[in-house]
């Protein structure tokens, strides 16, 4: 165990360098190892790599978003809570949604974004608070209406989508900002 948090306390160290090479296979390498080691999640989010994960969806590097989006799909599976309680992580991930058809958006951090939130609304207390955010709802829903958008995407904003409708007041906002037709949403 104190391999894996060294491990992860010098990956996220290098991602706040100067050099892009640097970020970049730290990236990579945060990304492998939160993939294939459920283990080490918990390290890396607790290093504080989701701050440095969640900057990097607002930059124009496409490989670098992939790899930030991925690695925080990762740890959503174990490490809910400290997703949802690191700042401005909503607002990254709405970023990379809203930017999905935009020549500096990658469509797998689009996919990996959209499936973060799904994997985040399994918690019922969080249903409310990304059910608020209008700018994640307008970018799932536009993800869904382009014919641009990958099928991987579009299953995966539908799936969001469905996890913040099980909220009952999301529906009536849903409704409310004229996405849904009332019956598709009153089950």
């Amino acid at each position: 165990m104190e391999v894996k948090l060294r491990t992860a306390r010098t990956l996220v160290s290098k991602l706040s360098s100067v050099s892009e090479q640097t970020r970049s296979e730290a990236l990579k390498e945060l990304r492998l190892i939160t993939k294939h080691d459920a283990d080490s999640r918990p390290f890396v989010a607790d290093a504080g790599a989701i701050p440095y994960l969640a900057e990097t969806l607002f930059g124009s590097t496409p490989d670098l978003q992939d790899d930030a989006a991925a690695t925080l799909l990762n740890i959503s599976i174990s490490c809910r809570h400290s997703l949802i309680s690191t700042r401005g992580l909503l607002d990254a991930i709405s970023h990379a949604l809203r930017n999905h058809g935009s020549p500096t958006s990658s469509a797998t951090a689009v996919q990996s974004s959209a499936a973060t939130l799904h994997s985040l609304l399994v918690v019922e207390d969080y249903r409310p608070i990304i059910g608020a955010k209008r700018d994640i709802v307008y970018s799932l829903v536009d993800i869904i209406k382009s014919p641009k958008s990958p099928p991987r995407s579009v299953k995966d904003a539908l799936k969001a989508l469905f996890g913040i409708a099980l909220y009952p007041l999301n529906r009536a906002s849903l409704v409310e900002l004229g996405r849904f037709p009332r019956f598709l949403l009153w089950w």
